[in-house]
């Protein structure tokens, strides 16, 4: 249902952080004026709507830090939002604004302005001023004039002025150091001042301009440098589209001679081989190559990926065949360390993997993490290419690597529960009970993370059950902790000892019980004696304790039950569990530990009974003295 006007409660949400009320049919200014009690704002949302004004009265919400007002009817902002210093982001399009006032100025923390699709016939010159603006998006107005003073904007980064009526730009702009993209496409423009050529390669310049290097000289008004950035970014466009005639006419040489440069970067830092490679534009590539474009040249990106990289990541075998061929390394490597192999491993390309295996690169490489490929493809989940490396390596090596902790690709791939590639590993020759650097065994992984299907896979392999980590802890501590009735059920009739107490001094029943595992709690009652259900951890607690302590009613339930647990049993400062749950509010457990008999009386060291505990109004439990029988 849409809303013509606010409902009147809405005013008395006072600490309301967040508003969205777009897509409704609101349109009197006076329908917003319910929203200047809100004054924790920060987030307000009035897109979709039918407002010719925004009251003056919202600039009351000071705390705003973004306010979007797409898709309305609006003609202009009030001078009064000038007290809100703390936006950030502001949105505007596809309205009827015709000017900004002036007093924007003071919008000091403004860093996006989205003005497109409005009715903008000049920009004010106090933008220039605004200390953290980046992004000005003024695309599909009616500008004709730039002011001089946005050159001297400190912070822009992005400046969209696409679609406009601008038939010049004020050589200023030259001054914008910062600037990452500027969109000139669609206004009627003759030429750029030369003086834009200070812009350099950092900058996309983002013009509609023919290829050929003439029609670049004469868009740049004669500089030198500005025609090389227009042949550039035309070379970008060019391979974009996926002309072959377009990116031939702009690799061909300038009346001097020279060729457009291949290094340069857009503004996502990619360069033309690297744009084309990952468009998958084969065609494109061999004119690349064709002119001598360096087939390893790395992105400008924090991967520092090289188009080998980005061909076996996406899968493009015929491009990766002709990387190669024209001299492409099959190991090199990005800033992770990864090889092409690496990235084929990731996404499951085994003829990829094949390719560059048959091109020499080295399977044994490994990344940051110590990860070979086939840890990789591991982990992922990715069987076809775990086939072809174990059926094109040395196979023995590769199953032993070890990564950064210790862990062979069988731990990988049992902490990530790919059974499949488990059996893989295992017919293959890895190590069945192999230590991590934390002294887990693969069973260790697939019970920390609950994976049934992989832990009864090596169950059935003969691993080892009652062998602890560095922690103290066997793969049934973990299954309980974990949550996993299936393998903890598989470990016990495994014959897995339920006794084994973890360095901490807890048992499986003590993380069973912290983590409210009732089920798995149930599974290992049969096989615990009495002093294992009562068997005190580092802290003194018994299971129940845990229980009580985390608010696990099923898990305190079960427990209580179970006979020959000490419902009444004390920490090392007299703590029943029942203090414990009193202490903490947990009314539900405390009254099933009532109904399994549990003492109110008892005093702990501190002088205090449960139920002085549970009476405590500073603490908001005093709701838990009507569930404790009078003494």
């Amino acid at each position: 249902m849409s809303l013509p006007v606010l409902p009147k409660p809405l005013a008395a949400l006072t600490d309301l952080m967040r508003l969205d009320l777009s897509h409704n049919m609101l349109a009197a200014e006076d329908a917003l004026l319910p929203l200047t009690h809100l004054t924790r704002l920060t987030d307000l949302h009035l897109s979709h709507n039918a407002l010719a004004a925004l009251p003056p009265r919202l600039a009351s919400l000071t705390s705003l830090t973004a306010l979007a007002a797409n898709s309305n009817f609006l003609t202009s902002l009030p001078e009064s939002f000038s007290a809100l210093k703390r936006l950030e982001t502001l949105f505007l399009w596809t309205n009827k604004i015709e000017t900004l006032p002036p007093a924007i100025v003071h919008m000091t923390s403004l860093t996006e302005l989205h003005l497109n699709d409005n009715e903008m016939v000049a920009l004010p010159a106090e933008l220039a001023s605004l200390p953290r603006l980046a992004t000005l998006a003024v695309r599909s107005n009616s500008l004709t004039t730039l002011p001089m003073a946005l050159g001297s904007a400190p912070a822009l980064t992005v400046l969209d002025l696409a679609h406009n009526s601008l038939t010049d730009i004020p050589p200023s702009l030259s001054g914008l150091a910062g600037l990452k993209r500027l969109v000139l496409r669609g206004n009627p423009l003759r030429e750029l001042p030369p003086a834009l050529g200070a812009l350099g390669a950092t900058t996309e310049l983002d013009v509609k301009v023919a290829p050929d290097a003439a029609a670049a000289t004469a868009m740049a008004g004669g500089s030198s440098s500005l025609a090389a950035t227009l042949r550039f970014n035309a070379l970008m466009q060019a391979i974009e589209s996926g002309s072959c005639s377009d990116v031939a006419a702009a690799l061909a040489p300038d009346a001097a001679g020279n060729s457009p440069v291949l290094t340069g970067t857009n503004a996502a830092g990619e360069r033309p081989l690297y744009l084309a490679v990952r468009l998958g534009r084969l065609d494109v590539v061999e004119l690349l190559l064709a002119a001598n474009a360096d087939v390893e040249a790395k992105a400008n990106t924090r991967a520092e990926l090289a188009p080998l990289h980005v061909a076996a990541m996406l899968g493009f075998y015929n491009l990766a065949q002709k990387l190669i061929r024209a001299g492409a390394a099959a190991s090199v490597l990005c800033a992770h360390r990864r090889t092409p192999l690496h990235y084929a491993a990731l996404y499951g390309h085994a003829d990829m993997a094949l390719l560059l295996l048959h091109d020499s690169v080295d399977a044994h490489a490994a990344d940051e993490l110590g990860f070979t490929a086939l840890h990789t493809a591991a982990q992922a989940g990715q069987l076809a290419v775990v086939e072809v490396l174990l059926d094109h390596t040395e196979t023995e090596a590769l199953v032993a690597a070890l990564d950064d902790e210790s862990a062979t690709a069988l731990h990988v791939a049992a902490a990530a529960g790919r059974d499949a590639i488990c059996r893989k590993l295992l017919a293959a020759g890895a190590e069945l009970d192999a230590r991590d650097a934390a002294g887990r065994s693969p069973l260790h992984l697939a019970a920390t993370a609950g994976h049934a299907a992989v832990g009864n896979l090596l169950l059935a392999a003969k691993a080892e059950v009652d062998e602890p980590d560095t922690a103290g802890e066997t793969p049934l501590l973990h299954a309980a902790r974990s949550g996993s009735v299936a393998l903890v059920g598989a470990l016990l009739k495994a014959l897995a000892l339920p006794e084994t107490v973890s360095a901490a001094g807890e048992t499986a029943l003590h993380l069973a019980a912290a983590a409210g595992h009732a089920d798995v709690i149930a599974t290992l009652l049969p096989y615990a004696s009495e002093g294992e259900l009562n068997m005190r951890n580092d802290a003194s607690w018994t299971p129940l304790h845990c229980a009580a302590w985390a608010g696990h009613t099923d898990a305190v339930a079960t427990l209580g039950a179970a006979p020959g647990v000490d419902v009444n049993a004390l920490t090392c400062f007299a703590d029943s569990p029942l203090h414990l749950a009193a202490l903490l509010g947990h009314t539900r457990v405390v009254c099933v530990l009532l109904d399994a008999h549990a003492e109110v009386g008892i005093v702990n060291d501190a002088g205090e009974t449960a139920l002085e505990l549970a009476y405590e109004p500073a603490r908001g439990h005093g709701q838990l003295h009507n569930s404790a029988p009078r003494p």
